[in-house]
Parts: structure tokens; C-alpha cells; sequence
């Protein structure tokens, strides 16, 4: 299955709010005859745009090679700072065109438009896996056996003592233990050329873990501020709802006034 690079970009915008926010995303198209193995859209994103400059190309991967998806493009108000404001949305099949007017459904006295370029390539063949950055090395370091000979082994064992076997690795990973007279010395250097790739694999695999945790610690400060963002959002709108009522009893208390007085007024016309 070859992957496809989708890019879209807008040029430009008309009958459009001063600042925009723009929520993109690729969606299956219903209309494909194979719609049901078609990969669920899982790519989506959404930027502010000012729509005196061109907005920069935002990159979509879509993994199936033979139905292209739809682009999904929804314009919002951000000229609030509270909240975005829904304008409308404009769903197009993914075709490579240079640059298009893409117009949205009417919004009362507004008919927005984007000026939008979007290309599609062939993915780059994935790269294989990196080649380890290691080498074995020969044992022909001296063996300081008195201090290996201090090493209690059953402390080790039964207390766990990592810090007593990590400080004793490069002697024992490259210590030189050849003996003439002693047939398991094959068996022991090959111990010893596990251990050096062992320990290569727990170096990289903790600089990974590290990597990975602050990647991890970012997505949950973006997630916290999205998080507060919602509320906020959302107890704008509950403030808007109380609002709203309070003005409905206002007006109907004043359309209430409105007619005792004009039922005063026509008592008071007949008396005359």
C-alpha cells in the first residue's frame, strides 16, 4: 500500500472574518464503492489564520492507494478571544488542483470563500531501521581481581545490589580472562559479548524511555491546556444561557406591562 502526502494550503480568503481559525481533517468517502475498507480518517488539525497572508501548508499522510479521501475544511470566527464562533464548512473531494476559490454554504449576509491550493505525492519509501551505533569489543583490559574478589555475589543477589554489578560492568565486559589451560574460555568470552550488547541496550533503551517521558509530559500540558480551554468554553456558554433566560423573563415581564397598559388605555378611551 503506497501512502500519500496530501498538502493544503490557502492563498487567500474572501467575505471572511479578520481572524479565522481553520479545522481541517480528511474524511472517507461515503460514496466509494468500498467504503468499508477504506482506513478511518484519523488525521485532523486546526490553525489560526489571519487572512491577510497565506496560511502555511499543512501535510496530511492518507495510507490507501486506490480512493483518495475528502478534505473537510470548517471556518470559525476567532476574532473573540473567549471563544471561536462556527461559520460554516465545506467538504470537497481530495483532487490536486493549483489553486481553486472553494465558496461555503451562505451564512446570513456573509458568502465566504478560501482560495486554496492542494497537492498530493507518493509517500518516500520508509527508511529501514537505523543501524546500531555499536561495536563489541575485544576483552584485553587487566582484571583487578582483588576488587573483584571483594565483590560479595550473594549480597548481590539477594539484596539487589545494581549499583554493586553496574560499577563492576566494564571489568567484567572487558576484562581479559584468557587462560591457556582453561577450556571454557570461548564460553567466557562470549558471556562477555553479551554483556557489552546487554548494556548497550539498556543505555539506549533508558535514553529512549526519557525521550519518550518528556514527549509525554508535553501532550499532557497540551491536553491540560485544551482541557481548560473547554471549560472555559463551556462556562462562557452556560453565562450566555443564564443571560439569555433573564432576558426572555425581561421581555416577556415588559410585553406583560405593554398589555395592562394598552387594556388601561382602551378601558379609559371607552369611559370617555
Amino acid at each position: 500500500m503506497v501512502e500519500k502526502i496530501i498538502t493544503f494550503q490557502v492563498l487567500e480568503g474572501r467575505d471572511v472574518p479578520k481572524a479565522c481559525s481553520l479545522r481541517l481533517a480528511l474524511i472517507q468517502d461515503s460514496s466509494s464503492p468500498s467504503c468499508a475498507e477504506l482506513p478511518v480518517a484519523r488525521e485532523a488539525t486546526s490553525t489560526t489564520w489571519i487572512p491577510s497572508t497565506p496560511l502555511n501548508a499543512t501535510k496530511f499522510h492518507w495510507s490507501d492507494d486506490l480512493h483518495l479521501p475528502l478534505m473537510s475544511v470548517e471556518l470559525w470566527d476567532s476574532t473573540a478571544s473567549s471563544f471561536d464562533k462556527f461559520i460554516s464548512r465545506a467538504q470537497r473531494p481530495c483532487e490536486e488542483v493549483e489553486s481553486a476559490w472553494w465558496e461555503f454554504p451562505r451564512r446570513q449576509t456573509m458568502q465566504p470563500a478560501l482560495h486554496i491550493s492542494i497537492s498530493i505525492q507518493e509517500a518516500p519509501p520508509s527508511t529501514p531501521l537505523p543501524v546500531l551505533d555499536f561495536e563489541f569489543r575485544v576483552p584485553t583490559d587487566r582484571i583487578n581481581w582483588r576488587r573483584l574478589n571483594e565483590v560479595n555475589i550473594g549480597a548481590i543477589v539477594h539484596t539487589k545490589l545494581y549499583d554493586v554489578l553496574e560499577d563492576s560492568l566494564d571489568m567484567i565486559m572487558f576484562g581479559d580472562t584468557t587462560d591457556d589451560e582453561n577450556d571454557l574460555n570461548p564460553a567466557m568470552v562470549l558471556l562477555q559479548l553479551t554483556c557489552q550488547y546487554a548494556n548497550h541496550c539498556r543505555v539506549t533503551l533508558s535514553r529512549r524511555t526519557t525521550e519518550l517521558t518528556t514527549r509525554l509530559e508535553d501532550i499532557h500540558k497540551t491536553k491540560a491546556s485544551l482541557e481548560k480551554r473547554r471549560m472555559n468554553r463551556t462556562a462562557r456558554r452556560d453565562g450566555l444561557a443564564r443571560e439569555l433566560n433573564i432576558l426572555k423573563d425581561r421581555l416577556a415581564s415588559l410585553k406583560q406591562v405593554a398589555r395592562h397598559d394598552t387594556d388601561a388605555v382602551d378601558d379609559h378611551i371607552q369611559l370617555e
